[in-house]
């Protein structure tokens, strides 16, 4: 498996709110992600500032609003969110929200938003020219992604171990869980039945993107999965890969 990239979340907040804001990037760092927060006294001075916060907010594809009574009095505050509505007008963005008002950190809200920060790419070993495209297009949209190849030789080499396919469900099940699970599938993953059997549980499933490497001819709709979480990259895999993470961006359970 590689190593785990950071996804970059801009956070905006009140300055009144900080002790609270403080444990949310904990929270957030603790679990992997990358908060961004602009806390500094030369803030008084906007106009020598905003232009350097407003280009970080234009090169960020995941925002976190710290909602607040604080905040929605903050000109700051609303000045930072004019700028990512207008951005989404023009891009596809994720947006969460946690609301500080209550006496405790609503972490369960924090914690389903998180999850859209990461993907897991699954591919046959021997499509990693493949992975490699995948992965390029979820780091420009910001995406931390992780990957895992099944076997050296696919489903040869998963076929002789009797613990790897078991091995295997419990780490799409898990990834589907906890995050976004991007599905490099190729003729032989979609021909197979083990492999259908192993997906993950249809309440998992919404959190699957699917792209097709090459062209398919065993029928997909056994595996269980809507058919707009499947992307035909048959004839141009980088433009099915650029696609699958907008959709994930802006798409799922939560």
């Amino acid at each position: 498996m590689t190593p785990k990239e950071i996804a970059w979340v801009f956070v905006s907040h009140a300055s009144a709110d900080l002790p609270k804001v403080r444990a949310i990037r904990n929270f957030m760092e603790d679990r992997g992600a990358g908060p961004i927060l602009f806390h500094l006294r030369a803030l008084t001075h906007p106009d020598e500032f905003w232009p350097l916060i407003e280009r970080e907010i234009a090169a960020r594809s995941f925002f976190l609003l710290c909602d607040s009574h604080a905040a929605r009095e903050s000109q700051w505050v609303q000045r930072e969110q004019e700028t990512v509505e207008r951005i989404s007008r023009n891009r596809p963005v994720r947006i969460g929200r946690v609301s500080l008002d209550e006496p405790a950190i609503d972490y369960a809200a924090l914690e389903r938003f998180l999850r859209n920060l990461s993907v897991h790419i699954v591919y046959p070993r021997d499509h990693s020219t493949a992975y490699a495209i995948a992965n390029e297009e979820l780091k420009r949209v910001g995406y931390a992604a992780s990957a895992w190849g099944p076997a050296a030789e696919s489903l040869r080499s998963l076929a002789a171990s009797p613990n790897a396919w078991d091995d295997f469900e419990r780490m799409l099940e898990y990834s589907a869980k906890e995050g976004w699970l991007l599905l490099l599938l190729d003729n032989e993953l979609a021909a197979s039945d083990e492999f259908a059997r192993i997906l993950p549980l249809p309440s998992s499933r919404k959190r699957m993107m699917v792209v097709l490497t090459e062209a398919v001819s065993a029928p997909l709709d056994r595996l269980g999965i809507h058919p707009q979480q499947i992307i035909d990259g048959s004839s141009d895999f980088r433009k099915a890969a650029a696609v699958a993470a907008l959709r994930m961006l802006v798409e799922g359970p939560d």
